[in-house]
């Protein structure tokens, strides 16, 4: 028998420190936006904002008033992929202990290195001293025993001697407009691998190998 783990005794009535970091985290060819700049959306007012297939996102903002134009909502790919660089990073390999639905991905460690890390980047949505915690939504719809449900990604940092750092991905049943809390916001990012060369450089090529060009024919005048 399948025991789920209610949001709302999880996390619903968590109280929410904020810590002063970037406004962003770069990590592998990607800026990720502040989990914390969209607490208390919920998955329906993300989903009118974003593709829930392709994860773009065309309009609305952060809490911050930052539009989320050109940036992708995370699925539960993107967050293992995210977590796995924190850890290969800190140059640990770890097993997933993920037992299935609802557990898609589970790892920790005691006293990581990577998860105070990861803290380091990204603004904990709740701050318990010593536990801190980024919980985030990402775009995945599921279906759990006939109900519907969504997928919470997080990563805990627990600064202490004895704490058991994880990253974790799970489903959770509950309604789409229910799909928020005062401790749990979304997980954005948008793409900056391939970054563009501005149009002023195409204009000032050909310039430049013209002026190279008259330097040539200065000198073999001069010889």
């Amino acid at each position: 028998m399948k025991i789920y783990t209610k949001f709302a005794v999880v996390i619903l009535l968590a109280a929410t420190t904020h810590t002063a970091i970037a406004a962003s985290a770069i990590r592998d060819g990607k800026e990720w936006m502040q989990v914390s700049s969209l607490i208390g959306l919920s998955y329906d007012v993300m989903a009118s904002n974003c593709d829930v297939t392709t994860g773009a996102c065309t309009s609305g903002i952060n809490n911050d008033g930052d539009s989320l134009d050109g940036w992708v909502w995370a699925n539960s790919t993107d967050m293992a992929s995210l977590f796995e660089d924190y850890m290969q990073e800190a140059g640990v390999t770890l097993p997933n202990d993920a037992y299935g639905s609802p557990s898609l991905y589970n790892k920790s460690e005691p006293s990581s290195e990577w998860a105070p890390k990861a803290l380091s980047e990204f603004e904990a949505t709740y701050n318990s001293n010593p536990l801190y915690t980024v919980y985030g939504i990402t775009r995945d719809i599921t279906v759990i025993d006939d109900s519907p449900g969504y997928t919470l990604a997080y990563i805990t940092f627990v600064d202490s001697i004895y704490g058991m750092d994880s990253a974790a991905i799970h489903e959770y049943i509950g309604s789409p407009s229910l799909w928020f809390s005062p401790s749990v916001g979304h997980w954005v990012y948008r793409d900056i691998s391939a970054v563009p060369i501005p149009a002023a450089a195409f204009m000032f090529a050909p310039a430049l190998l013209g002026f190279m060009g008259l330097r040539r024919r200065a000198k073999s005048a001069v010889a």
